[in-house]
């Protein structure tokens, strides 16, 4: 396996896996608590996906066909909800089942939906990490249990 560069605040990361069957997309705001959440998604999904890791402001350019399943990590704002890009890349006619849209916010009770995808919400704390793993990774393995019975 393959690491071609480092997160920081223009996070690009490619994770080669020569015998992959799926391939994952993270795209997402930086903070060091979903850096946490990126690092266990690598250390969990690299033997069986090749893994690309950029900032939320690149999804755009990025086509969906090539991955099996996306999970967005976005901070909520204000003045608009979440990030443009994020939302653009929503309102496009990329495949809805195969997205994982995550929303950091004050309060982790906070239901969110966009364009029809659910958000898994979830404050930005520590003790909120083992328990938005396990919900992103759940939803994970049903998208790609899904398209490798297709």
């Amino acid at each position: 396996m393959l690491l071609l560069a480092c997160a920081g605040p223009a996070m690009k990361q490619h994770i080669v896996n020569p015998d992959a069957v799926f391939d994952l997309l993270v795209a997402s705001d930086h903070t060091a608590f979903k850096q946490t959440i990126h690092d266990r998604l690598i250390e969990r999904y690299r033997d069986q996906c090749n893994i690309d890791i950029v900032s939320v402001s690149q999804i755009e350019a990025l086509k969906s066909e090539n991955y099996d399943a996306i999970i967005i990590m976005d901070s909520t704002m204000a003045w608009s909800g979440f990030n443009f890009s994020v939302k653009q890349y929503l309102n496009t006619s990329i495949p809805k089942e195969r997205v994982i849209l995550v929303m950091t916010a004050d309060d982790p009770d906070w239901q969110f939906n966009y364009n029809g995808v659910d958000a898994i919400t979830s404050a930005s704390a520590i003790e909120n990490e083992e328990k938005l793993f396990t919900l992103i990774t759940m939803q994970i393995d049903h998208i790609l249990t899904s398209t490798k019975n297709k």
